[in-house]
């Protein structure tokens, strides 16, 4: 069992490298374009489409990372009065309903790109992109999600 921890581990961290290119190459492609619009008069014209793309894959391919490094928000001010082991089981029961609630909204997320795909959608641009691309980030940056709720629920169980 402790392979496929690590391994989810890994995904994580690696969706979340992927994420942190994602900023990079938004940060390239604006510079270029306002460097070309001030000296060139001209413009890349896909920049606003391509970042708003890959602002979705900064959202969404970082959930379980931040689950990982346990950095999603939550009332320490509360939290931290509790015993240990008190909040032990209260992070085990939250974990335990975001797993539920994650698994329904990657299902309908699956719906979504499928049906995108199926119909063949496009997003209306310049690049015309189909839809379901853009989806596939939600899709693969919930079933980490899921799988690093997975990790979180199995350590936490092995605490209580």
């Amino acid at each position: 069992m402790g392979i496929i921890v690590k391994s989810v581990e890994r995904l994580s961290t690696l969706l979340a490298q992927v994420s942190m290119w994602a900023v990079f190459l938004m940060m390239m492609l604006e510079v270029t374009d306002v460097l070309l619009r001030t000296f060139a008069s001209s413009s890349l014209l896909v920049t606003d489409e391509l970042c708003g793309y890959l602002l979705v894959v900064v959202a969404f391919l970082t959930y379980a990372e931040a689950l990982k490094r346990d950095g999603h928000v939550r009332v320490d001010m509360v939290f931290n009065t509790l015993s240990k082991r008190v909040r032990t089981w209260l992070e085990l029961i939250f974990c335990v309903v975001s797993l539920i609630a994650t698994f329904v909204v990657t299902w309908a997320s699956v719906v979504m790109v499928y049906r995108a795909y199926v119909r063949g959608v496009t997003i209306p641009g310049i690049l015309l992109t189909p839809v379901y691309l853009p989806q596939m980030a939600v899709v693969i940056g919930l079933m980490a999600l899921l799988l690093q709720l997975l990790v979180e629920i199995r350590k936490l169980a092995r605490k209580a």
